[in-house]
């Protein structure tokens, strides 16, 4: 659901549009580990919807 998500939100940006997919992928890539990663050492507190509200708000920051 999380890549889903993130794959979607990409795509529809308009701002992401002229970059090469394969370094959008990785990126992206990349920062979900590291939501991943805060979300383990927070103990899983947050549901997986909610993890997707934050990746959803960091994304819009860009």
């Amino acid at each position: 659901m999380l890549f889903d998500e993130i794959r979607s939100i990409l795509l529809d940006d308009k701002y992401t549009a002229h970059l090469e997919e394969s370094y959008l992928y990785s990126y992206s890539s990349n920062a979900i580990i590291g939501l991943i990663i805060e979300w383990y050492r927070r103990d899983f507190q947050e549901s997986a919807d909610e993890m997707n509200i934050h990746l959803v708000n960091i994304l819009k920051l860009y």
